[in-house]
């Protein structure tokens, strides 16, 4: 998988809510496409929409974006086997 383009997950959690970005992975894996992001791959139009899903729920939560980027950051590590995730 390639690496996300992190302006793009920040503009798709800036423009769509946490339950619009949901509805287009949904639609992304049913139908093929979706209304929320144009992209050859598949698997990569799912993992740019799940961590701008991700980060729009911190957002959701009352985190402002940069702050919730910063958690998606922390999550990416802990998941990579890095650092230790913790909430912004």
């Amino acid at each position: 998988m390639k690496k996300t383009s992190i302006p793009l997950v920040r503009e798709l959690a800036s423009r769509y809510s946490h339950d619009e970005l949901e509805h287009c992975i949904t639609q992304q894996l049913t139908d093929g496409v979706n209304p929320c992001l144009a992209e050859n791959d598949p698997d990569t139009v799912v993992a740019i929409l799940a961590q701008a899903s991700y980060v729009s729920e911190w957002v959701k939560k009352g985190f402002s974006l940069p702050q919730g980027m910063r958690a998606l950051g922390a999550q990416r590590r802990q998941f990579s086997g890095g650092k230790k995730a913790s909430a912004p």
